[in-house]
């Protein structure tokens, strides 16, 4: 399972590279869209990362300013949870947490809006090395 931290202004963004992943097979775990009523979100998400076989961390210039998503990527590091960083704007690489600069990270900047979930999928494909 692929568990995607990303701010709430990327969503569409993230659900299109999401759905993708989930029609090829994988299973993701996206907040809103995997959280039901009622339940404790916080519990949910160290549920979620605990099942989870990599985290997807969706950079973008709002995402490196939520509190939250620093939270989420501090406790994927501190599991030994895969991060895979995805770009998926023009943010600025020497804003990114230093856990992040150190790692080698897919830019969607050059795609056409068309192509990103497909071409998305394509390189978690190629970073997982398993077939859904």
């Amino acid at each position: 399972m692929l568990f995607f931290s990303y701010s709430r202004g990327n969503l569409l963004v993230v659900r299109s590279i999401a759905g993708e992943l989930r029609r090829l097979g994988y299973r993701t775990w996206l907040d809103l869209e995997s959280l039901r009523p009622g339940e404790r979100w916080r519990e949910a998400i160290d549920r979620a990362m605990a099942a989870s076989d990599a985290m997807v961390y969706c950079i973008s210039r709002l995402s490196l300013e939520s509190a939250w998503t620093s939270v989420e990527l501090r406790a994927a590091r501190e599991r030994g949870l895969p991060v895979v960083p995805l770009l998926v704007d023009d943010s600025p690489i020497d804003r990114l947490p230093p856990t992040l600069r150190e790692l080698h990270l897919i830019s969607t900047t050059d795609w056409a809006p068309h192509e990103l979930p497909s071409r998305a999928a394509q390189v978690f494909f190629l970073m997982i090395r398993r077939p859904p």
